[in-house]
């Protein structure tokens, strides 16, 4: 009975959420999407977006509607998006809604959601061994790699029955989207490679760079369990990344973490107290606890028979 009282305050903050942003939030990154979105024929007008074209295409259904519309159907599949990834690999839902994380997305009609809806999609696509589910998680990987991509790949070489159909079917998209935009990819480096050196994003980027590289080899060697792995491989990817503002570790919130690293959600909230660099720069700490927990979990299993869990036994090993 305590499990329908749950959904149902679940339910009512997400809703609120919904009904604050649509009358606050400005939406502003959004009308870079549908722009983008309506005017997809020209890969090289797109200068705001650092994303493969499919984007526009996922778009482009909320790009069409009239007024703001677009903006608020996105903050519903938003919301919907953290619900369900939460629930689905043992996270706190009520933690990633109120989180600062989920409120800059919000604000900003940000298209973090694809990457919740990413992993879940390969989360499923792992366990039922659905070479379409791994297909569209790959697909939806590939609009934000940075975050996303390196978890899903994970998720996708698990599942070895459907590695060739799934990346046939991602590669055959990739092959339609060269016909179509030609030479993208080159077009999308040139793009990347200032904006990755500009000191603009210097204040929210919270990155490590190259120099966590040597972290993939303990993610990688370290005797874990799938699901540890998962959750070990996502943070170490967040840290390499080139690009890591604060709100793209909305991911590592889907995972069941402890309270001291969730503390850490609403890091983002305080730059009038603790100062910006520090408030938005701070959320390194995060994917660094993840990774210090699981490894101290590990090795304390190690010495006792234990079992643990970071992650529901439904990304188990078969």
């Amino acid at each position: 009975m305590r499990a329908l009282p749950r959904s149902l305050l679940l339910a009512s903050l997400s809703v609120a959420l919904w009904l604050v942003y649509a009358a606050l939030g400005p939406g502003q990154d959004f009308l870079g999407y549908q722009s983008f979105a309506l005017h997809l024929a020209d890969y090289n007008l797109a200068r705001g977006i650092y994303s493969a074209p499919w984007l526009g295409l996922l778009v482009a259904p909320l790009a069409v509607l009239p007024g703001r519309w677009g903006y608020l159907l996105l903050l519903g599949l938003t919301l919907a998006a953290g619900v369900l990834a939460a629930r689905s690999l043992g996270g706190k839902p009520f933690v990633l809604l109120l989180s600062a994380q989920m409120s800059w997305v919000l604000w900003w009609g940000q298209i973090d959601g694809l990457t919740l809806i990413a992993l879940l999609l390969a989360v499923l696509g792992y366990t039922r061994r659905s070479w379409p589910l791994l297909a569209a998680a790959l697909i939806l990987a590939a609009i934000k790699p940075h975050v996303v991509a390196i978890p899903v790949l994970a998720l996708w070489w698990w599942t070895p029955g459907s590695r060739l159909k799934s990346l046939a079917a991602a590669g055959a998209l990739v092959a339609l989207s060269l016909a179509a935009w030609g030479n993208w990819p080159a077009v999308l480096a040139e793009r990347l490679v200032p904006f990755s050196q500009s000191t603009n994003y210097h204040p929210w980027n919270a990155t490590l760079g190259p120099i966590a590289l040597p972290l993939f080899v303990p993610a990688l060697l370290v005797p874990l369990g799938r699901p540890q792995r998962l959750l070990a491989l996502a943070a170490t990817a967040m840290l390499v990344s080139p690009y890591m503002p604060y709100y793209s570790t909305l991911l590592l919130l889907a995972f069941p973490l402890p309270w001291p690293l969730l503390a850490l959600a609403f890091l983002g909230y305080l730059p009038g107290l603790i100062g910006t660099t520090l408030a938005w720069k701070g959320v390194v700490l995060l994917p660094l606890g993840v990774l210090a927990w699981v490894y101290l979990r590990a090795a304390r299993a190690s010495w006792t028979p234990e079992v643990h869990r970071t992650v529901p036994a439904r990304i188990e090993a078969v």
